[in-house]
């Protein structure tokens, strides 16, 4: 989590100098930022293997004690006077963690004060821009500044609004599952925007109003494209209640009930039912089983 600051200190200890001219303070820098310590978290396989490589772990050493921007980012001319360092030999390397921060998951990082990049769907989700709150509870006003566009897509869809107030109406009701069911079938329009609006509070602000499961923080955080893929689709949604509503069988007649009514199979073994949602589905567990592995051994 805090590779940057862990690295400085190695790399003090192992008598590895900083060729930057930086007049950065104490508590300024990019090592101590809360913006290196997302990156940390985001981008820590590209940045594992840099420190293995003397000339990329220089950099980040370089890159670490570079001021601090405006938006709470490295100093863009101490970071490219740090990359000018760079040899030959560590190019690549060094290019593999720039473009984790800049167009990866390090993208995602509120802190460091980026935008999201025009087109590209996973970031305009999770990397809302938006305005200071002034909502006095911790959820709310995290809803607020990191999701607010969500927020605003809901709110204005009556149908979302409709659904958002029937599933919290279904907390009172002794069976919640069945309850909230029927309000996504009643309310069908607005599923992808009250999910999509769900999806950005669940990434965006686990301490501040829910903690996602082991699993689902893993695919956030390992599996963002084909989450967000996902959660824009209603396709995706109706393909999880029916395989949920499966559930409830035994394991022999639970992978009948999916492949007879989630996904009647066709000549061609393909998908017929729902086509899109079981490419989403099949695209999300993919990922799972080679990165999430361990956090989503009991499913997604």
């Amino acid at each position: 989590m805090y590779a940057f600051i862990i690295l400085l200190m190695l790399m003090s200890a192992c008598g590895v100098q900083n060729q930057a001219d930086t007049t950065a303070k104490p508590g300024s820098s990019y090592a101590d930022s809360t913006c290196a310590m997302c990156v940390s978290r985001n981008c820590g396989l590209e940045i594992s293997r840099c420190t293995e490589d003397v000339g990329c772990a220089s950099f980040l050493l370089c890159l670490g004690s570079c001021p601090l921007n405006g938006s709470g980012d490295a100093n863009l001319a101490c970071e490219q006077a740090c990359q000018e360092q760079v040899p030959a030999t560590s190019a690549s390397l060094v290019l593999t963690v720039a473009q984790c921060r800049t167009k990866g998951k390090g993208a995602l990082c509120f802190e460091c004060g980026r935008e999201a990049l025009p087109g590209d769907r996973t970031q305009l989700l999770l990397n809302q821009s938006c305005g200071e709150s002034l909502k006095t509870t911790e959820c709310m006003r995290c809803e607020e500044n990191r999701c607010c566009k969500s927020k605003e897509g809901c709110d204005t869809s009556p149908s979302c609004s409709a659904l958002r107030k029937c599933s919290r109406d279904c907390e009172k009701s002794a069976d919640q599952d069945r309850c909230i069911a029927g309000c996504n079938v009643m309310y069908r329009d607005g599923r992808v925007a009250l999910e999509q609006h769900i999806a950005c509070t669940v990434a965006n602000c686990q301490r501040n109003c829910s903690v996602p499961s082991l699993c689902e923080s893993c695919l956030i955080s390992e599996c963002p494209d084909p989450w967000v893929d996902a959660h824009e689709s209603l396709q995706y949604f109706e393909m999880n209640d029916c395989v949920l509503a499966c559930n409830n069988y035994t394991a022999n007649t639970n992978e009948k009930c999916i492949s007879d009514v989630c996904c009647k199979l066709d000549a061609s073994n393909n998908c017929a039912t729902n086509p899109e949602g079981w490419r989403l589905s099949n695209n999300l567990i993919a990922c799972a089983q080679v990165r999430c592995r361990n956090s989503c051994s009991n499913g997604i």
